[in-house]
């Protein structure tokens, strides 16, 4: 895939993204759960920051896939979600319409997903 995401996704993980709605809990099994609460958040780095401590731990997370479902949905324009940036989620939108996907969250105007909460430590 051109311009890879941060953790590269196979294809059928790239495709199974599409047509489903994470558990709505999906963030209470995350690897992420309570990291950044009390001060610097890894998963929202400086422009131009480093994210590589943001993937430490969404290599291991068992939910990596929920959460980039859920940052795709609600058209979540920053931080690392599901080992993306939003360069990088850009970058899968592109490289799933070019292979005739229609992609969640698509469109002008930014998609109100109240299916999920956000998780407090990753709110902006």
């Amino acid at each position: 895939m051109e311009n890879s995401p941060l953790i590269p996704l196979t294809e059928p993980e790239a495709r199974s993204l599409l047509g489903l709605e994470p558990p709505e809990d999906w963030h209470l099994s995350a690897a992420c759960n309570g990291v950044g609460r009390y001060g610097n958040n890894p998963f929202y780095p400086p422009r131009g920051g480093d994210p590589s401590p943001a993937l430490v731990y969404c290599r291991r997370c068992p939910v990596r896939l929920p959460c980039l479902q859920y940052a795709l949905l609600t058209k979540e324009k920053y931080g690392i979600w599901g080992g993306m940036t939003d360069n990088g989620r850009q970058a899968l939108r592109r490289w799933l319409r070019a292979r005739g996907y229609k992609v969640p969250g698509a469109g002008r105007k930014r998609c109100a997903y109240d299916g999920v909460v956000v998780p407090d430590h990753l709110a902006a």
